[in-house]
């Protein structure tokens, strides 16, 4: 009986130490996927920034071809 309680109390920091490896890997794995996170959602900003950006050129040259193709037409 007494050999089965030492190899209990011996598993004890066997197990112990495995729960702090495990928990402090799921900690840097979050971490790692926050920073991941941010990450990507900067890049979206930044695209949706130029898609923005390249929305108002585009209405922009809209308006000027519009006025072009009027001042065109009327001088024919």
């Amino acid at each position: 009986m007494q050999d089965v309680w030492m190899s209990f109390v011996i598993q004890i920091p066997l197990v112990a130490a495995f729960m702090w490896f495990a928990l402090e890997m799921l900690k840097r794995f979050d971490a790692a996927l926050e920073r991941r996170d941010r990450a990507l959602n900067d890049v979206v900003e930044q695209m949706n920034q130029l898609n923005l950006a390249m929305k108002l050129h585009d209405e922009r040259l809209e308006r000027v071809l519009v006025g072009y193709r009027k001042q065109e037409g009327g001088e024919r």
